[in-house]
């Protein structure tokens, strides 16, 4: 938050015809923050609707440090450090582990729905694909300076964002409501 402060206000180096900060901050949003909430709600709740375990340890971590690199490589970027001549270098690192944090929470989940053939699921394994294809999208836009082409990505994790929290929803509050009363 403190450095969306600065970018804000202008006290930062990342350069605006590169990329519009408000583009930054909703690709930040939606595919860092509310995107991470996901993965940590799904990597735990799969293993209760399969019965098949879900990354732990090791294997966990390194989902994590993709999620944690691709966020400190937009610090990088936002900071206006140079890396190999110029700062945009972060864009590509950013994308890089971004796009494998995505792909592989997507994958182990996937691996565990397909091998109890737990097919109701699909929809959410749908909203994942398509999370991973809005996110290469966003960085496909900032990477070729096309504002539109990341806006179309912004939009569309948005709004698989909130299609996930409605599926979900669908499942977990009538799970609670039984359980009270």
């Amino acid at each position: 938050m403190l450095l969306w402060a600065f970018v804000f206000t202008g006290h930062t180096d990342i350069d605006a015809q590169v990329l519009n900060p408000l583009y930054w901050h909703g690709h930040e949003m939606v595919y860092g923050y509310a995107l991470a909430v996901v993965a940590g709600f799904l990597l735990t709740a799969v293993k209760t609707w399969t019965g098949v375990m879900m990354p732990h340890g090791y294997k966990l971590l390194g989902i994590f440090v993709c999620w944690l690199l691709a966020r400190l490589s937009w610090l990088g970027f936002g900071l206006g450090i140079t890396l190999i001549g110029d700062s945009i270098s972060w864009l590509y690192i950013a994308a890089i582990f971004d796009v494998v944090f995505v792909a592989s929470m997507a994958y182990v989940i996937c691996r565990a729905v397909w091998q109890v053939k737990q097919y109701k699921q699909m929809g959410i394994l749908a909203k994942l694909a398509l999370l991973t294809f809005g996110n290469g999208l966003c960085y496909w836009g900032i990477i070729n300076a096309d504002m539109n082409t990341t806006k179309i990505g912004i939009y569309l994790g948005f709004y698989l964002i909130i299609g996930l929290v409605l599926t979900i929803g669908r499942r977990v509050v009538p799970f609670f409501y039984r359980t009270w009363s």
